[in-house]
């Protein structure tokens, strides 16, 4: 019977192991501090809340038994106890900067430039760890300081439309029915229909066009229709004659 039973000094988990290997005799206990360990013994008890009365072993309201006390002792039997500690840790992690875009209208689609250039920034977050004999079950946030604010990246980009905006809108329609939250399954999002691929490419800052505002998917739609031409639309181009 392998019995494992962690004592909490200073946050440290110390594990105890016993092995029983008969129902004759009575063996001895050790305790060795800061690491695991196991005892081989035997026991005339005839159950496990017996048997650790009888080695003056006492569960602390923590510690977490295997099998229920009244189990009877079996030959070879195993019992692990865990005992959960706690620990508080603080760690710094990296803010991530993010995107912003202003449109400025006095530029022609295309226009792009850096107004100010991003910076990570830094927060000490403050942990509680629990852990059962060494390996950590579950942690929660007790605080989070900002030691540095993330200082966003701000692109200006042009919106003065070459096509008009009624152009654009008749292409909304045709494509999604004008919905700017379009996502039917068919690997196309948005009100322009915007596949992956040709999103990422516009560097709009959103992962997915039908998360982004209607802004933002009208600059890209001009951007790229500034730089592909209306063949990015195939169908409802040629339906709606834009050339």
């Amino acid at each position: 019977m392998e019995f494992r039973h962690p004592f909490d000094h200073q946050h440290k988990t110390e594990t105890r192991a016993l092995n029983v290997q008969g129902l004759e005799g009575l063996g001895q206990f050790g305790l060795r501090s800061g690491m695991p360990f196991q005892v081989r013994s035997q026991t005339q008890q005839k159950t496990i809340g017996d048997m650790l009365k009888d080695k003056g072993i006492v569960l602390g309201p923590e510690d977490q038994l295997n099998l229920p006390p009244q189990s009877p002792i079996t030959p070879n039997l195993e019992i692990n106890i865990t005992r959960i500690g706690h620990q508080v840790v603080a760690q710094e992690e990296t803010i991530p900067f993010s995107l912003e875009t202003v449109f400025d209208n006095n530029q022609l689609v295309g226009f792009e430039q850096v107004k100010q250039e991003g910076t990570d920034g830094k927060r000490l977050v403050t942990y509680e760890i629990v852990s059962g004999n060494g390996a950590e079950i579950d942690r929660k946030i007790l605080q989070t300081v900002i030691v540095t604010p993330a200082v966003s990246r701000i692109i200006v980009r042009g919106s003065k439309a070459t096509a008009s905006s009624e152009d654009f809108a008749r292409l909304r329609q045709c494509e999604s029915g004008g919905n700017y939250a379009a996502n039917t399954g068919n690997g196309f999002y948005g009100a322009y229909q915007f596949s992956l691929g040709t999103w990422g490419s516009l560097g709009t800052g959103y992962g997915r066009p039908d998360a982004a505002p209607p802004a933002v998917q009208d600059d890209a739609a001009r951007r790229l229709q500034q730089h592909a031409g209306w063949g990015q639309w195939p169908s409802c181009a040629a339906r709606l004659g834009l050339r």
